[in-house]
């Protein structure tokens, strides 16, 4: 059977890695990451890499991501530019936000060894083939002490406490390096394109026959088809027509929100940082409870030049219920804009970020959290609900066209009859948005 990892890629990690060529791999292992599926948009691995180094037998454990192999799932990857979009971000800005953070600090992201993507030169990923040559070999965080939080459990308090740091830290990178190019070129400035080049819109993009923008309306068909399922005394004597075009107009403001504002200030988002691309480090306390004392943020295929908000709005609605939100919002904030404070000088953050700026813009974009969690929510829990998962996907975690591209309407009205916990999720978020429609009688 053919090792899906080349050996070159493996040494070149290697060499990375140990910050050295002195050494000699003498065998490698590449295995899938677990037992269930992982990851929506990636084939994740897992490679264990034995090497003699300074006299001495070491295994390294490292982790792989390459594209998914099924036509269908490599498409919607290609022609977003998830892959190509996570390289460069690896390749080009963790390094220059590492370098202008303070000494020291550590950027919340894996550490990475190799990439091989398919580079300006190249063009376009091929739509078919292995893949072979696209692969991104990180640290293996899980051995360093890192794990996720399974089956997607609401976040509470410290949780959310450690993302919002995590991210305050990432976007800090952001602001300092932008900061830094504005002092060395003087006058009129565009970052997303003289700073952020390459950083392209590939998600949340207005635009007929685009995957994103098509996943965006199967999932505003799904939520009307079981609005009507799922609360009939609700929405009784409004059409499913009705439904349809507000969620619709709702998800059409989100695309714009996603742009680059002219209003407030811009950073590279994460883009996507929800439960399942985030890992924790723990700690006990006094009493010999686990407390989350660092979060590593997965996955940046979908970064995007925009206003940081937007990166707070997704995980709190995504990745929270909503009375805790409601009930310790301004806490979270003032945790996020603290640890900004910490690492982006005084002079910065009054010009481009005040705490005052940071409520308005909450409140601004607010609608962008209400409506990306109705989206978001049903494929993530169709995969992480134990019960009503289908089962382990290994190479192909998501099944893109029952799962995204189609009316999943009646599938969720029939999940919510099957979990308890999937009901409360799938309430909480479409009622919230229901209201700020208002739809929700």
């Amino acid at each position: 059977m053919e090792v899906p990892v080349k050996r070159e890629y493996c040494e070149v990690a290697i060499k990375t890695y140990l910050s050295s060529s002195q050494f000699v791999l003498k065998d490698y292992q590449v295995r899938p990451l677990s037992d269930n599926a992982a990851g929506f948009m990636g084939t994740h691995l897992k490679l264990i890499a034995t090497v003699e180094h300074e006299g001495q037998l070491r295994k390294i454990p490292m982790f792989v991501k390459m594209i998914p192999s099924s036509d269908k799932h490599r498409s919607v990857v290609v022609s977003l530019n998830l892959f190509d979009q996570e390289v460069r971000v690896y390749n080009d800005f963790v390094p220059k936000f590492i370098s202008y953070l303070p000494r020291e600090t550590k950027l919340p992201v894996a550490k990475c060894y190799f990439t091989r993507g398919s580079g300006p030169e190249a063009g376009k990923f091929s739509s078919s083939g292995t893949g072979e040559k696209e692969i991104i070999i990180l640290e293996d965080l899980a051995a360093t002490g890192y794990r996720l939080r399974e089956n997607f459990p609401p976040m509470d308090v410290p949780h959310c406490r450690a993302v919002l740091r995590s991210l305050a830290i990432y976007h800090a990178g952001s602001i300092l390096l932008e900061e830094s190019y504005r002092k060395s070129h003087p006058g009129e400035l565009d970052p997303q394109s003289e700073i952020f080049a390459g950083i392209q819109k590939t998600f949340l993009v207005r635009q007929d026959g685009n995957h994103g923008y098509e996943c965006i309306k199967f999932s505003a068909e799904s939520m009307a088809t079981a609005a009507l399922k799922l609360w009939p005394e609700k929405f009784e004597g409004v059409s499913r027509e009705t439904i349809l075009k507000a969620v619709m107009d709702m998800w059409d403001t989100c695309c714009e929100m996603a742009n680059p504002s002219t209003t407030f200030c811009n950073v590279l988002c994460h883009g996507d940082p929800w439960t399942n691309n985030i890992m924790f480090r723990y700690e006990k306390d006094e009493v010999g409870q686990e407390v989350p004392v660092d979060a590593i943020l997965l996955d940046l295929q979908l970064t995007r030049y925009a206003p940081p908000v937007l990166d707070i709005l997704l995980f709190l609605h995504v990745s929270t219920r909503r009375d805790l939100r409601e009930r310790h919002l301004k806490f979270f904030l003032k945790s996020y804009h603290e640890t900004l404070t910490e690492y982006v000088p005084k002079e910065y953050i009054e010009k481009v970020l005040p705490f005052e700026r940071l409520l308005e813009m909450y409140d601004h974009y607010l609608d962008f959290g209400i409506i990306l969690c109705t989206g978001w929510q049903p494929i993530i829990l169709s995969e992480n609900d134990p019960l009503v998962a289908k089962g382990g996907r290994l190479e192909n975690p998501l099944n893109v066209e029952e799962s995204i591209f189609s009316d999943r309407g009646e599938q969720i009205a029939r999940n919510c009859a099957k979990s308890e916990s999937y009901w409360e999720w799938i309430t909480g978020s479409f009622q919230e948005c229901f209201e700020r429609l208002n739809l929700w009688r």
